[in-house]
């Protein structure tokens, strides 16, 4: 089942490539030399997930690495490794050998600002690279960025175990926007991506970037022997003629620092895997085609969100005691059970499941009174895969400073909207960092508060996002708390 999963997260990543280019994500390099020293290339790595291997990385720092966005996506930081010191990745017998697990990572996230609004799904690999925070300092010589535009063209060096078990590397020769744009692919000439063409001819393609060599470095050697990164393996096409992308990092510098800065402060992952059995209200609405969440109000009715349940039963299930949002359920204890009723007040702010058996979890109340601003409320979420439920802290916002951070000039009803935002330090491209906010597939989960004793008391349903990093609108629920309990009661 694992691998299943494994296979179905990079099938989203490069469904996602597909979808922004016509050249497929990227393979591996073919034809090149093969590599006689890991002297040559001594910050060179390659990042495996839950141990297979995955993508390219090079060593930025001593404890951060650099690869493709794409490759991490969805991923949970227990399954990263990165392996340096080899030049076969078909044994584990190599001298000098080191395999370092992944404590978190970074990378443009769907809900991050870049340029002039926040980008979607099929924008992400536009900007695709990440940083990944070792578990330990690797005593290895790290790979500078280039800062200069001037070194993307000319000659320069790719690398790679795609193709083949054995590492090789190659020449290629970088081009301009407008030539890559002109070679029949989807690319659009842009500051933040790059391309290069094989140095071979049409019988003699050459060194090329194949399956398996994204996220590996494209560098710059210098007239003192050096090297400086300038690239990122994005994206590559099967013709010999066929330009390869990469992220371009003289572009992304100074965001690529920001974001090592604020790895290197920050104690742990402002959202981090919850432990099994730690939230056992929260549960996943599934749908077949599409996912929510919800809590447990009672052993067999759900609270979700309104959108939750418009659809048919039949095709309604939820997960209950399980930190995997994929179904079956897997862990011993973990319950999916069918709908057997779906509830939409005319209000249409919330949504009730009725189940067609009780859920053998402890169930959420709703909390007396309405959260108040400054209050810390906790929220939840899925990983990208939906393998790892996650759980982070963030801060009730007032209505003023909500409208405000809307924006939109539109009147609503404070009362009965709960907004939650969470803003860390104003440094990655001049806008708040989104360190804790609702996305896509949480729709429904519940916004959790604590008592004077300790206890869980649910306050909000998830809604909506608003665009950018400013606020989220959750439904408040202590002012629906009576006609809940009414629906329940005839359901």
């Amino acid at each position: 089942m694992r691998r299943r999963r494994l296979a179905v997260a990079f099938a989203a990543a490069a469904a996602l490539a597909a979808a922004l280019l016509t050249i497929p994500v990227a393979n591996a390099v073919s034809g090149g030399d093969p590599v006689d020293s890991t002297d040559r290339y001594p910050w060179l790595g390659w990042l495996a997930v839950d141990g297979t291997f995955a993508c390219g990385a090079s060593l930025y720092a001593p404890d951060l690495v650099l690869t493709a966005s794409h490759c991490v996506l969805g991923e949970n930081t227990e399954e990263l490794t990165v392996t340096f010191g080899a030049l076969d990745r078909s044994t584990s017998d190599s001298a000098g050998r080191q395999v370092v697990p992944a404590t978190r990572w970074h990378y443009v996230g769907l809900e991050d600002e870049i340029g002039n609004g926040p980008i979607g799904e099929l924008e992400l690999l536009r900007h695709d690279w990440a940083l990944v925070k070792l578990a330990e300092r690797v005593d290895r010589p790290t790979l500078p960025l280039a800062t200069d535009p001037a070194d993307t063209t000319g000659p320069l060096t790719i690398m790679g175990w795609g193709a083949t078990p054995i590492l090789r590397s190659g020449e290629v020769t970088g081009i301009t926007d407008e030539e890559c744009a002109s070679r029949g692919t989807d690319f659009v000439p842009n500051e933040r991506q790059l391309c290069t063409l094989s140095s071979g001819t049409e019988a003699n393609c050459g060194p090329r970037i194949r399956s398996g060599d994204s996220g590996g470095p494209l560098v710059k050697r210098l007239a003192d022997g050096s090297y400086r990164q300038v690239g990122v393996v994005s994206a590559a096409g099967e013709e010999c003629a066929s330009p390869t992308v990469f992220a371009d990092l003289t572009h992304y510098a100074p965001n690529i620092r920001a974001a090592a800065a604020r790895l290197d402060r920050s104690a742990e992952d402002p959202f981090t895997a919850a432990e099994p059995g730690r939230y056992p209200w929260v549960g996943t609405v599934w749908t077949g085609d599409g996912a929510c969440m919800g809590s447990l109000y009672a052993p067999d009715v759900v609270l979700t969100s309104a959108s939750c349940v418009t659809g048919d039963r039949a095709d309604v299930s939820v997960i209950f005691g399980e930190t995997d949002g994929i179904p079956p359920p897997e862990r011993e204890g973990s319950q999916q059970v069918p709908a057997a009723k779906l509830y939409r007040p005319a209000s249409g702010a919330w949504g009730l499941i009725k189940l067609a058996e009780p859920i053998r979890q402890p169930t959420l109340p709703i909390a007396a009174g309405p959260a108040t601003a400054g209050e810390k409320v906790t929220v939840f979420g899925w990983a990208r895969s939906r393998r790892h439920l996650l759980a982070g802290e963030t801060l009730v916002v007032d209505d003023r400073t909500c409208a405000e951070r809307i924006g939109d000039g539109e009147r609503r009803d404070f009362a009965l909207i709960l907004c939650t935002a969470s803003f860390g330090p104003a440094e990655f491209v001049g806008r708040p960092d989104c360190r804790i906010r609702v996305a896509a597939g949480q729709v429904g989960a519940p916004v959790v508060a604590r008592t004077t004793d300790g206890r869980a008391v649910q306050v909000g349903v998830v809604a909506r996002t608003a665009p950018g990093c400013r606020v989220d609108l959750q439904v408040d629920l202590p002012p629906f708390a009576a006609e809940i309990a009414a629906a329940v009661a005839v359901l």
